[in-house]
Protein backbone atom coordinates (compact mmCIF):
# COMPACT_ATOMS: atom_id res chain seq x y z
CA UNK A 1 0.00 0.00 0.00
CA UNK A 2 1.55 3.26 -0.54
CA UNK A 3 1.62 5.97 1.94
CA UNK A 4 -0.74 8.27 -0.14
CA UNK A 5 -3.83 6.00 0.76
CA UNK A 6 -2.75 6.57 4.87
CA UNK A 7 -0.84 9.91 4.77
CA UNK A 8 2.40 10.02 6.62
CA UNK A 9 3.99 13.26 8.98
CA UNK A 10 6.65 13.18 11.52
CA UNK A 11 8.04 16.27 13.46
CA UNK A 12 11.92 17.18 13.86
CA UNK A 13 13.45 15.50 16.86
CA UNK A 14 12.80 17.67 20.33
CA UNK A 15 15.22 18.65 23.03
CA UNK A 16 15.09 14.95 24.31
CA UNK A 17 15.88 13.63 20.74
CA UNK A 18 12.42 11.82 20.22
CA UNK A 19 11.03 11.92 16.77
CA UNK A 20 7.32 11.57 16.62
CA UNK A 21 5.53 9.81 12.99
CA UNK A 22 2.37 8.45 12.50
CA UNK A 23 -0.19 7.48 9.57
CA UNK A 24 -2.82 10.43 9.21
CA UNK A 25 -5.75 7.85 8.04
CA UNK A 26 -4.86 4.91 9.96
CA UNK A 27 -4.25 4.11 13.59
CA UNK A 28 -0.69 3.73 14.39
CA UNK A 29 2.07 6.59 15.74
CA UNK A 30 5.84 5.64 15.81
CA UNK A 31 8.03 7.57 17.89
CA UNK A 32 11.65 7.31 17.83
CA UNK A 33 13.31 7.58 21.03
CA UNK A 34 16.87 7.57 22.28
CA UNK A 35 18.10 5.16 25.11
CA UNK A 36 16.59 7.42 28.24
CA UNK A 37 14.18 6.74 30.45
CA UNK A 38 13.32 10.27 30.35
CA UNK A 39 12.24 9.98 26.50
CA UNK A 40 10.53 6.90 27.45
CA UNK A 41 8.70 8.81 30.95
CA UNK A 42 7.58 11.74 27.82
CA UNK A 43 6.67 9.02 25.37
CA UNK A 44 4.62 7.97 28.17
CA UNK A 45 3.04 10.75 29.03
CA UNK A 46 1.87 11.43 25.69
CA UNK A 47 -0.23 7.96 25.58
CA UNK A 48 -1.28 8.08 29.27
CA UNK A 49 -0.15 6.98 32.31
CA UNK A 50 -1.51 3.58 32.51
CA UNK A 51 -0.21 0.16 30.68
CA UNK A 52 0.70 1.19 26.84
CA UNK A 53 0.32 -2.18 25.06
CA UNK A 54 2.95 -2.04 22.02
CA UNK A 55 5.67 -3.31 19.37
CA UNK A 56 8.87 -2.23 20.16
CA UNK A 57 12.85 -2.43 18.20
CA UNK A 58 16.18 -1.77 19.75
CA UNK A 59 18.72 -0.86 17.53
CA UNK A 60 22.50 -1.08 17.59
CA UNK A 61 23.18 0.15 14.30
CA UNK A 62 26.70 2.12 14.13
CA UNK A 63 28.01 -1.39 15.25
CA UNK A 64 26.44 -3.91 12.34
CA UNK A 65 22.71 -2.91 11.50
CA UNK A 66 21.25 -4.97 14.56
CA UNK A 67 17.94 -4.88 15.74
CA UNK A 68 15.85 -6.54 18.76
CA UNK A 69 12.14 -6.82 18.31
CA UNK A 70 9.63 -7.35 20.72
CA UNK A 71 5.84 -6.79 21.89
CA UNK A 72 4.58 -6.22 25.06
CA UNK A 73 1.58 -5.36 27.37
CA UNK A 74 3.70 -2.71 28.83
CA UNK A 75 5.98 -0.40 27.29
CA UNK A 76 7.53 1.48 29.73
CA UNK A 77 8.34 -1.66 32.10
CA UNK A 78 10.06 -3.20 29.03
CA UNK A 79 11.75 -0.81 28.04
CA UNK A 80 12.73 0.39 31.46
CA UNK A 81 14.32 -3.37 31.99
CA UNK A 82 15.96 -3.37 28.49
CA UNK A 83 17.64 0.37 29.22
CA UNK A 84 18.47 -1.03 32.75
CA UNK A 85 19.72 -4.39 32.20
CA UNK A 86 19.67 -5.63 28.74
CA UNK A 87 20.21 -9.01 27.14
CA UNK A 88 24.19 -8.99 25.63
CA UNK A 89 22.47 -9.48 22.37
CA UNK A 90 21.35 -6.11 22.19
CA UNK A 91 23.38 -4.13 25.05
CA UNK A 92 24.99 -1.69 23.36
CA UNK A 93 21.37 -0.18 21.81
CA UNK A 94 20.92 2.82 21.19
CA UNK A 95 17.47 3.90 19.51
CA UNK A 96 14.16 2.44 19.86
CA UNK A 97 10.98 2.85 18.12
CA UNK A 98 8.11 2.17 19.77
CA UNK A 99 4.42 1.59 17.63
CA UNK A 100 1.27 1.64 19.70
CA UNK A 101 -2.16 3.27 17.95
CA UNK A 102 -1.66 6.35 20.64
CA UNK A 103 -4.26 4.75 23.00
CA UNK A 104 -3.43 2.69 26.51
CA UNK A 105 -4.43 -0.86 26.96
CA UNK A 106 -8.33 0.03 27.71
CA UNK A 107 -8.97 0.90 24.08
CA UNK A 108 -5.98 -0.50 22.00
CA UNK A 109 -6.11 -3.05 19.54
CA UNK A 110 -2.93 -3.69 20.68
CA UNK A 111 -4.24 -4.55 23.99
CA UNK A 112 -4.88 -8.28 22.12
CA UNK A 113 -1.61 -10.50 22.93
CA UNK A 114 -2.23 -12.64 19.71
CA UNK A 115 -2.35 -9.19 17.26
CA UNK A 116 1.15 -8.40 18.60
CA UNK A 117 2.70 -11.50 18.66
CA UNK A 118 1.33 -12.01 14.97
CA UNK A 119 3.11 -8.15 14.16
CA UNK A 120 6.22 -8.81 16.25
CA UNK A 121 6.95 -11.73 13.76
CA UNK A 122 5.95 -9.86 10.48
CA UNK A 123 8.51 -7.34 11.99
CA UNK A 124 11.13 -10.30 12.19
CA UNK A 125 10.47 -11.10 9.06
CA UNK A 126 10.66 -7.95 7.48
CA UNK A 127 13.91 -6.64 9.01
CA UNK A 128 15.74 -9.74 7.99
CA UNK A 129 14.75 -9.43 4.43
CA UNK A 130 16.00 -5.97 5.04
CA UNK A 131 19.46 -7.32 5.79
CA UNK A 132 19.65 -6.65 9.32
CA UNK A 133 20.75 -8.77 11.83
CA UNK A 134 17.40 -9.88 13.95
CA UNK A 135 18.51 -11.16 17.30
CA UNK A 136 14.97 -11.83 18.31
CA UNK A 137 13.84 -15.48 17.17
CA UNK A 138 9.82 -15.55 16.01
CA UNK A 139 8.04 -16.13 18.74
CA UNK A 140 4.43 -18.39 18.47
CA UNK A 141 2.18 -17.65 15.81
CA UNK A 142 -1.61 -18.17 17.46
CA UNK A 143 -4.25 -18.41 15.18
CA UNK A 144 -6.72 -15.12 14.52
CA UNK A 145 -10.17 -14.67 13.93
CA UNK A 146 -11.18 -13.35 10.75
CA UNK A 147 -11.72 -9.49 12.75
CA UNK A 148 -8.24 -9.98 14.05
CA UNK A 149 -6.84 -10.28 10.79
CA UNK A 150 -7.88 -7.39 9.22
CA UNK A 151 -6.77 -5.62 11.73
CA UNK A 152 -3.70 -6.93 11.29
CA UNK A 153 -3.38 -6.69 7.62
CA UNK A 154 -4.42 -2.88 7.93
CA UNK A 155 -1.59 -2.83 10.49
CA UNK A 156 0.95 -4.31 8.43
CA UNK A 157 0.41 -1.69 5.79
CA UNK A 158 1.23 0.90 8.15
CA UNK A 159 4.43 -0.84 9.52
CA UNK A 160 5.85 -0.47 6.19
CA UNK A 161 4.64 2.82 5.27
CA UNK A 162 6.01 4.03 9.08
CA UNK A 163 9.19 1.76 8.39
CA UNK A 164 9.80 2.93 4.71
CA UNK A 165 9.43 6.48 5.74
CA UNK A 166 11.56 5.86 8.60
CA UNK A 167 14.40 4.31 6.49
CA UNK A 168 14.54 1.24 8.00
CA UNK A 169 13.30 -0.85 5.13
CA UNK A 170 13.24 -1.12 1.67
CA UNK A 171 11.38 -4.12 0.58
CA UNK A 172 8.51 -5.90 2.18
Amino acid sequence: MEDHVYGYQDTPANGLGIVRARTLLGNFRLWDIPRSEQALDTVVDEVGNSPIPGLYMLFDEPSDKKVYIGQTENIKNRLAAHMRSPEDKIKNWDRAFIINDGRNASQSDLNDENIRLVLENYLVNLFKINKYKVTTSSSRTPSLSSTQKTLVDSFKEEIVILLTRKRKSTKC
